[in-house]
């Protein structure tokens, strides 16, 4: 008799405890389980089993849940104990509802609230009533869940239990913020939170608190809202409440979805489907399958997207089976109807969505095509004007001069061999491009491709030779073109440097055809540095490189920059500034130069009368930071509404390429927006057609001491030493011609080896540092210079170079000084020795 006591105290303990910790309630009912066993006291086995089958259903343990309620309900059955076995049939619709046979846990409910009520037993009459109002929220019958909500409370009531009162109301409130009541549902949930504290329910109160953040979500306040799913979320955690955690899980992805914070939202979203795919919570997986190809739908990720939908689809279409649907006609309020248009609407989406993903693979296709249309014209027009002043000039130069024009025109002969492989490649990587064959004499051929090589061969003592075996009267069908550039693959660069050394040869006619070729060459060195900067910001491999900098003067400097073309277009262009001229701040000179002189030649380029303004003003001074409003307006042809979203997307062209009057890549604002994101900022723009545009952006500037240089006249350079260090002669004659016209005494390195050789016997005001070299690379050069003793360990070593990641590589700027990209302006080359001769860091 003691011991059916002290087994009955275990469960009641068991029981009343539950509420503050679970963990220990299995406990203890388990240790009941075994002494009821030990003892072959069915009744008492039967009571544990139930027991534990609710306890393992509330923490997601749910087939230990279903062997326990199944064993528990036979052995009731068994001893016709109709009260037990309606406790048991509870336990088990727990599991039921929150798995796939919902309709099942509404039968076992049913049946067991039948039993309740015969008994006159409230307790269990409320909470049965509570769980079957949820069943019916679920399956769409809200007038349902009312009534029986409206029960619950009632027999709640009758033996003043305020925990499942609390319970109820967390339920009703859920109801209203679903139909929009949120002031009645905010009072209810209040209450309800209420009751809890009063209970001391720790379990129950992370629901209420749950409840709560719903209804601050529903009010669109979004911060409550987090706020209190979080603190429901700790209690769920800490009592081990996995059901709890994934439902709050849910809540928090869809609140981070509405909040647009896509990453938060995917990984709260992702948390839950991989709880609820352990618990086989499949009400839950339903849903975060639904939510979770939401976010993939707003992150335009097709292919994830349709994966999610589908799941979405399959898991309910296998939940609301045929079982289910003759259980949920019993009840006149579902719409069955609507249920099937909600269907229809998402196999609506996941068809548009198959639809998005092949207009989204066929505008790529088009996007590269009209790119590489739009190459093709931006860079061999200016070719065109290159060869052609070449052939122009050839009469107005000496002998030195013709050497230098053949290496311009071997230059851009091989510019535009560069340029036919891009194109042509494509062409033949997409398969548009056939053979187009004509009579030809093989030999001929070949030995013309020979001829272009001669001069090459000859400079670096190669004997190039030709052989053949095939009758010099043969011919072939044979394309010409495509098999000419197999033979003539070859490439180098030397345009830029050559053009300013020819700038004294020539006549006043010769000046303004190289004025001419100094244009075309410019806007190849344009279009080449767009496409090199946006692949640097597009991989992360740009930073901000500050130095204090007055921004009127920047700013100033870019207006200076368009004047000409604006005063070409009859344009005005003006500035207007509130900043101080006598204020500085730490810039990155060339990003915000490139980010204003883009935007203004935009400006210009689609202005054809009126005025183009930059505007700069300070809107708000905290501490030592200034933050900057910047805007640039026009009176051009506008943007319509429907492309604004679009033109800052890569490569975009509004207008068609082939009609367009303004030229361009297609890359100048989208490396804007890049460059604004890179100081942690936005860019925004307004436009009306036919009126005008607006572009405006905020950076946050730090302030700063003024700089003060040295005021140093042109020749000052005269007689500093330089040394180049180069593998490829031709580049290193241009370069040491160019110095000398600054008269500069110049020392040559064809390798690295013999570079250290110099360094140890002579001391130099400047190092030029090629960086591909073999042997050893301009880098490790660098190093030994630095890391060695020799007359150069401080002297600034400059790398002068074509590879546009050069400087971010590990260590660089410990041994170099600065560094200038190829083809590079003659003027920043100037400006960055003039610098560095009276500045031992070589900063600029």
């Amino acid at each position: 008799m003691n011991e059916i006591f002290e087994i009955e105290k275990l469960l009641s303990d068991a029981h009343s405890i539950r509420i503050n910790s679970l963990s220990k309630s299995i406990e203890i009912t388990q240790q009941a389980l075994l002494l009821s066993e030990e003892s072959n006291n069915k009744p008492l086995i039967a009571k544990s089993l139930s027991q534990l089958a609710l306890y393992k259903m509330v923490v997601g343990e749910m087939e230990l849940a279903t062997q326990y309620a199944k064993k528990s309900i036979s052995i009731f059955f068994e001893l016709n104990d109709e009260k037990g076995l309606a406790d048991a049939q509870y336990s088990l619709a727990g599991v039921y509802y929150k798995t796939n046979e919902y309709h099942l846990g509404l039968i076992n409910f049913t049946e067991a609230l039948k039993i309740y009520r015969k008994h006159n037993d409230f307790y269990n009459q409320s909470r049965t009533e509570k769980s079957l109002g949820t069943i019916y929220e679920f399956i769409g019958d809200t007038s349902n869940a009312f009534t029986v909500y409206k029960n619950a409370v009632k027999n709640a009531k009758k033996i003043n239990d305020s925990n499942l009162v609390s319970n109820v109301y967390n339920n009703v409130s859920g109801i209203l913020v679903k139909n929009g009541r949120l002031g009645f549902a905010m009072k209810l949930i209040n209450e309800s939170i209420k009751l809890k504290k009063q209970t001391n329910d720790i379990r129950g109160m992370a629901y209420a608190l749950y409840g709560k953040a719903k209804v601050y979500s529903q009010l669109n306040e979004n911060i409550k809202a987090e706020d209190f799913f979080f603190k429901a979320l700790e209690i769920h955690q800490k009592m081990g409440e996995n059901t709890g955690i994934t439902m709050t899980y849910t809540k928090l992805g869809e609140l981070y979805l509405k909040m647009n914070d896509l990453k938060k939202a995917l990984e709260y979203a992702l948390k839950g489907y991989d709880l609820a795919n352990s618990l086989k919570l499949s009400m839950s997986t339903i849903k975060l399958n639904k939510l979770i190809y939401l976010i993939y739908k707003k992150e335009e990720n097709s292919e994830k997207a349709l994966h999610y939908l589908e799941q979405h689809l399959k898991e309910k279409e296998s939940v609301i089976n045929s079982q289910t649907l003759k259980v949920i006609e019993n009840y006149e309020m579902i719409d069955k109807k609507k249920s099937l248009e909600k269907k229809a609407e998402l196999q609506k989406q996941k068809q548009e969505l198959l639809k998005k993903q092949n207009r989204d693979e066929l505008e790529n296709y088009r996007k590269k095509q009209e790119f590489l249309s739009i190459m093709s014209h931006e860079i061999r027009t200016p070719l065109n004007a290159i060869t052609s002043t070449i052939s122009l000039l050839d009469d107005e130069v000496s002998k030195e001069g013709k050497i230098m024009l053949n290496n311009l025109k071997f230059a851009s002969n091989n510019l535009i061999n560069i340029v036919n492989d891009v194109l042509d490649f494509n062409k033949l990587d997409t398969n548009n491009s056939k053979l187009e064959c004509s009579s030809t004499n093989l030999n001929f051929l070949c030995q013309n491709s020979i001829e272009v090589f001669n001069r090459l061969a000859n400079e670096k003592n190669i004997e190039l030779g030709y052989v053949s075996n095939i009758s010099t009267d043969t011919n072939y069908l044979i394309d010409q073109t495509k098999v000419g550039q197999i033979l003539n693959n070859l490439i180098s660069n030397a345009i830029t440097s050559t053009i300013s050394l020819l700038d004294d040869e020539v006549s006043k006619e010769g000046k303004i055809m190289l004025n001419n070729l100094k244009f075309a060459s410019n806007n190849l060195i344009n279009i080449v540095n767009d496409v090199l900067d946006f692949n640097k910001l597009d991989t992360n491999n740009s930073k901000l490189e500050c130095s204090s900098t007055n921004l009127n003067f920047l700013c100033q400097n870019s207006i200076e920059v368009f004047n000409r073309l604006a005063n070409e277009k009859n344009i005005e262009l003006g500035y207007v500034s509130n900043i101080s001229t006598d204020t500085n701040y730490l810039i990155d000179q060339t990003k915000v130069g490139q980010i204003l002189n883009n935007l203004i030649s935009n400006a210009i380029k689609f202005t054809e009368k009126g005025k183009v303004k930059l505007e700069i003003k300070l809107i708000e001074s905290i501490e030592n930071k200034d933050k900057i409003f910047f805007a640039i307006t026009d009176t051009g042809e506008g943007i319509p509404e429907t492309d604004i979203f679009q033109i800052f997307n890569t490569f975009t062209q509004l207008k068609p390429y082939l009609t367009r009057k303004q030229g361009g890549t297609g890359l100048g604002l989208a490396i804007v927006k890049k460059l604004i994101e890179l100081h942690d900022s936005q860019i925004f723009v307004e436009s009306k057609l036919g009126k005008g545009s607006k572009f405006y952006f905020e950076l946050e500037l730090e302030k700063t001491q003024k700089s003060i240089f040295k005021v140093i006249k042109h020749n000052e350079l005269k007689g500093k030493k330089a040394l180049i260090v180069d593998d490829t002669k031709m580049n290193a004659i241009l370069l040491k011609k160019l110095l000398l016209k600054w008269e500069i005494e110049t020392e040559y390195a064809e390798s690295g080896k013999l570079a250290l050789k110099y360094a140890e016997n002579k001391v130099f005001d400047f190092i030029l540092m090629d960086i591909h070299m073999p042997e050893m690379n301009g880098l490790e050069v660098s190093k030994k210079i630095r890391t060695t003793q020799n007359y150069n360990s401080s002297t600034p070593i400059f790398a002068i170079t074509a590879d546009i990641l050069a400087d971010t590589q590990e260590d660089f700027n410990k041994y170099f000084s600065g560094i200038i990209f190829k083809p590079f302006e003659t003027e920043k080359l100037y400006d960055l020795l003039l610098h560095s001769s009276f500045s031992n860091n070589g900063d600029f």
